[in-house]
Parts: C-alpha cells; structure tokens; sequence
C-alpha cells in the first residue's frame, strides 16, 4: 500500500521528501489519497493542480462541505489559487508546498 501511495503523491508532484513526511501522517495520507480520488487525479497532475489538492487535503477540517466539487474544479482548472480554494471551502492549510 505504500508503494502505492508513494506513486500516487509523487503523481501529483510532490517532492520526496513532503511524500515521506505525509506517508507518515495517516490521517493526511488518508485525507490525500481521496482528494486525489474524488478529483480523479490518480494518473497524477502538474505540480500547481498538485499543490491545491494537497493544500484541501491538508486543511485542519479535511471533510470541509462539498469536498468533491472542490477537488474536481482544482482538477478541471476552475480554481488555481490556494485563496479560491479557501474562500470555497473554508480550508485551512497545515502545510503548502512551494
């Protein structure tokens, strides 16, 4: 399963050492894993799509109301900031990646 996972968050474009550091966290690998999912990101994204789908998946209320849509416009390039995911969700990031 960690191979998998490991596969899935660098798919996204996350550094190896941000991929070690969430693997590590079962709650944020869990809570990453069904962003990824529901924004049916699973053959991975470039790395700013990447950023916002961990920047939801990492907020202090990771089952904010309507999660999936949320995930699917990051996918779909409806939201590109991390601002425009916050304003929707109300999402509170723990950690974003530069």
């Amino acid at each position: 399963m960690t191979d998998t996972l490991t596969a899935m968050f660098q798919a996204i474009g996350l550094k190896d050492s941000h991929v070690k550091d969430t693997l590590k966290n079962e709650k944020l690998s869990h809570n990453l894993k069904e962003v990824i999912h529901e924004a049916r990101l699973e053959a991975g994204c470039d790395k700013e799509k990447g950023n916002l789908i961990y920047f939801l998946a990492s907020s202090k209320d990771a089952r904010v109301p309507r999660r999936e849509v949320i995930s699917e416009s990051i996918a779909d390039g409806g939201l590109k900031k991390s601002s425009q995911v916050e304003g929707m969700s109300g999402a509170r990031s723990i950690v974003l990646i530069t």
